[in-house]
C-alpha cells in the first residue's frame, strides 16, 4: 500500500527489503534505506542476473528478505498481479508470505476511502503531503497474518510457479477481508 508497510512488516519480521535502485537517490529515504540494509535492485530486464544475485547473496548470509512482488504500491484495496523476476532464488531457500491488512486508522475501521487515502501511489500522491497526513495520523492498527510457508520442491520450482503459488497463497488469505 505504501512506505508505512515496511515499518509494519520490520516491527514485526527481522529483514532487509527489497527496493528499486531509484530509491537510493530520493533524499532522506535513499540514506535510511541504505542504513538499515536495503538491497537495491535494477529493474530493467538486462540487470535482472545481477539483482538476482544480490538477493541470492543476502540469503546464503542467513538474511531474511523481504519482497513486495507486485513491484509497485496499490490502492490497499486489492492484490496486484505479482512479478516474477526475483523469485529466482537457490533451491534451499523458502518463501514465507505475509498478509497485511490495515484494520483501523485513528480508532476508526479502516474502509475503502481510508486506504485510498493512506496509500502511496508515487505517480499520483506529492511525497511530503503524504508523509504529513500519516503523520498527523495518531493511531494505525494493522494486522500481520505470516502464511504457510512456499518450499521448492520437484513439482515447483521454477519463479512462475513460485510467484503464482504465492499470489494465490495471499489471495486466499485476504478472501473474508472486507474493503
Amino acid at each position: 500500500m505504501s512506505y508505512i508497510d515496511i515499518v509494519v512488516i520490520g516491527s514485526v519480521v527481522p529483514a532487509r527489503f527489497i527496493s528499486k535502485s531509484d530509491v537510493r537517490n530520493w533524499p532522506i529515504i535513499g540514506w535510511l534505506s541504505g542504513m538499515f540494509g536495503t538491497i537495491f535492485v535494477d529493474r530493467k530486464p538486462s540487470s535482472t542476473r545481477a539483482s538476482v544475485a544480490n538477493i541470492c547473496n543476502a540469503v546464503n548470509n542467513r538474511d531474511n528478505v523481504v519482497l513486495f512482488p507486485e513491484g509497485t504500491t496499490s490502492d490497499g484495496c486489492r492484490i496486484l498481479p505479482f512479478k516474477s523476476s526475483f523469485f529466482k532464488l537457490p533451491r534451499e531457500c523458502v518463501i514465507q508470505p505475509i498478509f497485511l491488512e490495515y484494520k483501523e486508522f485513528n480508532g476508526f475501521p479502516a474502509k475503502r476511502a481510508d486506504k485510498k487515502n493512506y496509500s502511496w501511489i508515487g505517480a499520483e500522491t506529492a511525497m511530503l503531503p503524504h508523509l504529513i497526513r500519516i503523520m498527523e495520523t495518531r493511531r494505525v492498527k494493522a494486522c500481520v497474518r505470516i502464511l504457510p510457508v512456499i518450499s521448492q520442491t520437484e513439482s515447483c520450482c521454477d519463479r512462475k510457479a513460485l510467484a503464482d503459488l504465492s499470489h494465490k497463497s495471499l489471495l486466499s488469505a485476504s478472501r473474508g477481508v472486507h474493503i
